[in-house]
């Protein structure tokens, strides 16, 4: 049997429909966030540590942007030998830094390996998460990520010439040099440690300090790579995408749908005045 609702109620029903909607759209553009790092407005983020000629920088050398749309700049890591070492890093002085090291739930960043480089082929840019550990009077940690790490042996070759999408951080193998408790998670390859930070030795109290790309140190031969697109989230909090551009660019994505829903409320206003 066909149900039947007077004019009014169907009305109600949507504009509750519609409002529902609006709110939805506007939820879903406030529930992850694009920062855009440029030269001029860093967001933080800064070349620090480096050694050598080792170099680091937004240019347009290999454009790109968040989500791997249009853009007109990445982050340009350059070495020509052993010496040379760069880091791009982003830090916070706050109380419980970034967030709690076991609370990280998002992890991702974009690379790029150019064919030109000479050194090792499984060398690709580096990601590094800076921890402290008030637990353990631990002031300082470098918990490290590499291309090689992710297999169960050495010597691997990386890919070139193309851009590496979204690759998931938190679904890897990392290493750290300064471990509490490197019996349990010693081996360089095969061993997600960052599954299990207790593993390190870190307490629950342990939180992020920071977070670095690089390159180097001790590679051998020249080096050219891309980093861009990283993203972070901890818990269900929202996650924040940093994309590197050499200016400011539109995100026509986030503001059609930020307009979308607008309109939708603004209209639901107009018909109850």
């Amino acid at each position: 049997m066909a149900l039947s609702f007077p004019l009014p109620e169907i009305i109600g029903m949507k504009r509750s429909v519609a409002l529902a909607t609006g709110i939805a759209l506007l939820s879903s553009v406030a529930s992850a966030q694009t920062v855009v790092v440029t030269p001029a407005a860093p967001q933080g983020w800064g070349a620090n540590s480096l050694s050598g000629v080792g170099a680091v920088g937004i240019t347009t050398t290999q454009a790109r942007g968040a989500g791997g749309g249009a853009g007109n700049g990445s982050l340009e890591l350059t070495g020509t030998g052993s010496g040379d070492r760069t880091r791009f890093t982003i830090g916070t002085q706050a109380q419980g830094g970034f967030g709690l090291l076991n609370q990280l739930s998002t992890l991702s960043f974009d690379w790029y390996r150019s064919s030109s480089s000479t050194a090792s082929a499984w060398h690709v840019p580096v990601f590094r998460i800076l921890v402290a550990d008030p637990g353990n009077a631990i002031t300082y940690r470098e918990i490290i990520w590499e291309y090689d790490y992710q297999f169960n042996s050495g010597n691997n070759t990386a890919p070139t010439d193309a851009w590496q999408n979204d690759v998931n951080l938190l679904a890897g193998n990392w290493y750290t040099n300064a471990a509490l408790n490197a019996g349990t998670c010693s081996s360089l390859y095969g061993n997600n440690c960052l599954s299990y930070p207790d593993n390190w030795g870190f307490s629950s109290a342990a939180y992020v300090l920071g977070f670095s790309i690089g390159t180097g140190s001790g590679w051998s031969g020249s080096f050219q790579g891309f980093a861009d697109d990283v993203a972070i989230g901890f818990g269900n909090g929202p996650v924040t995408r940093y994309d590197f551009e050499t200016a400011a660019v539109p995100e026509p994505a986030s503001l059609a749908l930020l307009g979308t829903g607008m309109m939708m409320l603004l209209a639901m206003a107009r018909r109850r005045v």
